[in-house]
């Protein structure tokens, strides 16, 4: 016999757990892993507290604010953003294209030059995102900086990318913003992560387990294999079947394709449309104080295996022992770019050492490797147009996709939040 909910909630990542908050009552939430919180979990090793990457709190909504220091006001802790770029074998301060101090001089010269060549009107206007790079900040940024470095992020040339993520997530200072750090490091913050929280204590998953708590005797661990939407119901892998009134789908679009059992043969298309890229995340513990004092660092030049680097016990000096450092490598890889998997530790370790980040004599007393299959949407032409079907299709049968994964759109930790508190006030009105 089928349990009846009135709504149904895949996935217990934010979005979902979220969702069951707003609605506080007629919900269940189904959830795959063990343990609630996608990808906004952590794992205790040892005595050390690692993320699944980085996982920051950032706040541009009174709502969420508010809601932070109500909920976990004395286990968050304000950080100012102290972010790298390793290039050229110097470091210069994040972002590239507002702190060129430090850099060589060809490079510098190349990068004011480049200048000379914006055309703002145009960028403005520019779909194509290796277009609008050499628009908006000059041949000499693109070349040196944003064209390596997302061509290694995204795993696919830039010149497949749209234009339609970069308002907020790119910072994108004025011509004399540019000029200033040139001469010296440059004290203006740029972008929306120059201050963030994180717990003092317990990794990021202190935010997600207090949403946990307001959850908890609504979750079940029980992975969805099918979906009816004409007759309205859902199978597990354990045999058990909920009939719903509405659905709301936090899991990954593609994988939510795959169980529809009465889809229109003319959406699978548009499924196989939908692009993302994969992320190795490698944890270490190493027996070294303070190894370093950045917070992270990126990397945009080939000859090295990852992306970023980062330092989860600067942002919580009890995430380690007394006396070690932690760190989190990130590296991007996808169909279109694939990594040996089998050695990507041994050359993980070699560049770190080329850096110097690593000493050959340190000792790694931990060492936590993570695959994560979803990690970011692929903004290309197909992109839009393929969600938008996709989406559409589904709010007709009353499926509400929520989430950077579950509605296939690029959303920060409070963009979570907030999608799923907006669907559950849009639930409570029907």
């Amino acid at each position: 016999m089928a349990e009846k909910v009135k709504n149904l909630i895949l996935g217990a990542g934010i979005t979902g757990l979220s969702a069951g908050h707003h609605l506080k009552r007629d919900y269940l939430i189904l959830e795959k892993e063990n343990n609630p919180g996608g990808l906004a979990r952590s794992k205790k090793i040892r005595g050390y507290i690692f993320d699944f990457s980085a996982h920051l709190l950032h706040c541009r909504t009174r709502y969420f604010l508010n809601w932070l220091q109500k909920n976990l006001n004395g286990d968050l802790q304000l950080h100012k953003r102290n972010a790298w770029v390793f290039s050229y074998g110097v470091y210069t301060k994040y972002p590239f294209q507002a702190n060129l101090y430090g850099l060589p001089k060809k490079v510098i010269k190349e990068c004011i030059r480049g200048l000379l060549t914006i055309d703002e009107e145009s960028a403005n206007r520019e779909k194509n995102f290796y277009r609008w790079c050499y628009k908006k900040f000059g041949n000499g940024i693109a070349k040196h900086f944003l064209i390596p470095y997302n061509y290694k992020f995204w795993t696919i040339n830039p010149s497949s990318l749209t234009t339609e993520w970069v308002d907020g997530f790119i910072p994108q200072p004025e011509i004399e913003d540019i000029l200033d750090g040139t001469f010296d490091y440059s004290r203006k913050e740029f972008g929306y992560h120059s201050k963030f929280f994180y717990p003092r204590n317990g990794g990021i998953e202190v935010f997600t387990q207090k949403l946990v708590e307001f959850c908890r005797d609504r979750i079940i661990k029980e992975e969805v294999k099918e979906l009816n939407l004409k007759e309205k119901w859902v199978v597990t892998e354990q045999g058990n079947r909920y009939r719903f009134h509405n659905l709301i789908s936090t899991i990954p679009l593609p994988e939510l394709g795959k169980i529809i059992l009465d889809i229109e043969k003319g959406l699978r298309k548009f499924f196989k449309k939908l692009k993302y890229t994969s992320v190795i995340n490698i944890n270490l513990g190493v027996n070294r104080k303070e190894m370093s004092k950045k917070d992270w660092i990126y990397f945009p030049e080939n000859n090295l295996i990852f992306y970023r680097v980062g330092f989860p016990m600067n942002f919580a000096s009890h995430s380690v022992p007394q006396g070690k450092s932690s760190i989190y490598i990130d590296i991007s890889y996808s169909r279109w770019k694939p990594v040996e998997k089998e050695e990507i530790l041994t050359r993980t370790l070699t560049d770190l050492v080329r850096t110097g980040i690593l000493e050959r004599s340190d000792e790694i007393e931990v060492c936590d490797i993570n695959d994560i299959k979803y990690a970011y949407i692929i903004y290309d032409k197909n992109w839009n147009s393929a969600r938008e079907e996709i989406l559409s299709w589904l709010r007709k049968h009353k499926v509400y996709c929520g989430g950077r994964f579950g509605a296939w759109h690029y959303l920060s930790m409070e963009g979570c939040f907030l999608e799923g508190r907006n669907i559950a006030l849009e639930l409570k009105d029907v």
